[in-house]
């Protein structure tokens, strides 16, 4: 739609805002880094691939294949799962007895126990 006016506001710049200009640190700190940009570089992507190569062809597959998935749909699942994971690391061994409080949710005769 044509009809969204724009706002730029100050913020990154991305390529731009990750340049690196190590003389402050090499000044306050005294600390420079040890090898160059290159050579690190190609040590991650070696070790990139290394980790590729250790996954199983299913997973390997999945880096090479995307999905379109709705913002708002990946939004809700991730508060799912972000929600079980609290609940989980939480539960109790056991369920409340009728007329006990959840440990977990604080109230009486929950279900989620």
């Amino acid at each position: 739609n044509n009809d969204l006016p724009i706002n730029n506001i100050p913020g990154p710049e991305g390529v731009r805002g990750r340049n690196s200009d190590n003389a402050l640190i090499k000044r306050v700190l005294g600390w420079a880094p040890s090898i160059t940009l290159e050579d690190g570089l190609g040590r991650t992507i070696k070790w990139i691939e290394q980790q590729i190569a250790k996954l199983p062809v299913d997973e390997k597959s999945k880096l090479t294949s995307s999905v379109i998935v709705k913002q708002e749909d990946a939004m809700k699942q991730n508060a799912a799962a972000a929600a079980l994971s609290r609940y989980t690391a939480a539960a109790p061994e056991e369920p409340p007895a009728a007329g006990e409080t959840c440990a977990t949710c604080k109230t009486d005769g929950c279900v989620t126990s």
